[in-house]
């Protein structure tokens, strides 16, 4: 017998395809069944469509290859099926079986399916997927995710994995960031101003060693002339960064305040200052902790 030809990727960019049925949460609502695509994308449901080159394989060892594709539907977070797809005898596309599907935002980030990067044809049929363990949503940094190539096997029923690692290891973006800050010592200066220094230690109990930012909210107080450098130029709630601290590592911020030279103040502000720590990556894009109980300090201003 002539093998068949192997589906395109235009062919199913432009076909009605069997999907079969999303995970519970934010994507359990995502079309299933005959869903028609329209240049690799649902036009009945905006944020389903195929993502990525397909790749052919014989995963039924048939002779003939079938056609392998990661869908994704994001109608919030995104959620990822790797289908495999072959010929009907009469030429159409048929569903051969679900080589994967991520777990879904009930899913347990860092331990479950989450995210899949990449598909690659794998030796004597079998099917490689590039999988992840966080899913890449919102404001969640886009380097989270690991990555991780795991091998799939199809039994003539299912497809079940053969190869490749079957758990995550530590996330080396994800790390427990926590600080310690002692209350403001603010002395009396010869032009009546009040000036200290707020002390803040990062650290991180790890496993990972995500870089860290502190958020200082100095209330009714000024700058001073040192420990700053690093830090942003928002008046009342600069963002100071701290580069990565690494597990068991502490790193100390120095930040002089003041009360403005010359504001002649008896009275210290009332508010304080409050400082927090992030993991962050970026402007908008940060790393999960598993608890932010010690992310957050209230200090109050102390006569010297």
């Amino acid at each position: 017998a002539v093998p068949s030809a192997p589906i395109t990727g235009q062919e199913l960019r432009n076909a009605t395809l069997q999907v079969p049925r999303w995970p519970a949460g934010q994507t359990a609502d995502c079309p299933r069944g005959p869903v028609r695509f329209d240049d690799g994308e649902s036009a009945g449901a905006p944020g389903l469509k195929l993502t990525g080159d397909p790749v052919h394989v014989d995963v039924d060892r048939d002779g003939d290859e079938e056609t392998v594709v990661a869908l994704m539907c994001a109608p919030e977070g995104a959620d990822y099926q790797v289908l495999a797809y072959g010929r009907t005898p009469a030429g159409g596309i048929r569903l051969v079986g679900q080589v994967l599907a991520t777990a879904g935002s009930q899913g347990r980030p860092g331990v479950d399916v989450r995210h899949v990067h990449a598909i690659a044809a794998g030796s004597n049929g079998r099917v490689r997927v590039d999988v992840g363990d966080y899913p890449e949503c919102c404001a969640t940094a886009s380097d989270l995710p690991q990555h991780q190539w795991r091998t799939y096997r199809f039994d003539g029923e299912r497809f079940r994995q053969s190869g490749g690692p079957t758990s995550f290891g530590p996330n080396p973006k994800v790390g427990d960031l926590g600080l310690t800050a002692s209350d403001v010592v603010m002395t009396r200066q010869a032009d009546r101003s009040w000036r200290g220094t707020v002390v803040v230690r990062v650290t991180n109990t790890g496993p990972g060693a995500p870089p860290a930012q502190v958020e200082v909210n100095i209330g009714g107080l000024v700058r001073g002339a040192t420990g700053w450098s690093g830090c942003t130029n928002d008046e009342f709630t600069p963002l100071c960064t701290v580069g990565v601290v690494p597990q068991g590592a502490t790193r100390t911020l120095r930040l002089t305040v003041s009360t403005g030279t010359g504001s002649g103040r008896e009275l210290l502000p009332s508010g304080g200052v409050v400082v927090a720590v992030h993991a962050q990556a970026g402007p908008d894009a940060a790393y999960p902790e598993p608890r932010l109980s010690n992310n957050r300090r209230q200090l109050y201003l102390i006569e010297g």
